[in-house]
């Protein structure tokens, strides 16, 4: 999918899965909300079933990584979390565009 930014208010879209600890979510709006609903969504799924997976398509840089890994961590989770830009923000040294 071509990368299209932020759409303030755009739904988080979960895409069905035939997983009970694995989801697919499309996220065009606010990346910060969609990691915040992950994660949530991962500690919930790994109270069931011991693990919780959450992969998160369409966003953006989801702001501070470690925050949610620690939200975790105090409820007794081990967590991790990842962020690839779909969206190039910044020239790469010695780029022109």
């Amino acid at each position: 999918a071509t990368p299209r930014g932020c759409s303030p208010g755009a739904p988080l879209v979960k895409r069905e899965s035939r997983f009970g600890a694995v989801q697919s979510w499309d996220a065009p709006g606010s990346s910060f909300v969609a990691a915040t609903a992950a994660m949530e969504e991962c500690m919930a799924m790994a109270e069931v079933h011991g693990v919780g997976i959450v992969s998160v398509d369409s966003a953006f840089h989801y702001l501070w990584g470690a925050g949610y890994v620690m939200r975790a961590a105090e409820r007794g989770f081990i967590a991790f979390t990842t962020c690839t830009g779909a969206i190039p923000e910044v020239v790469p040294i010695g780029g022109t565009r």
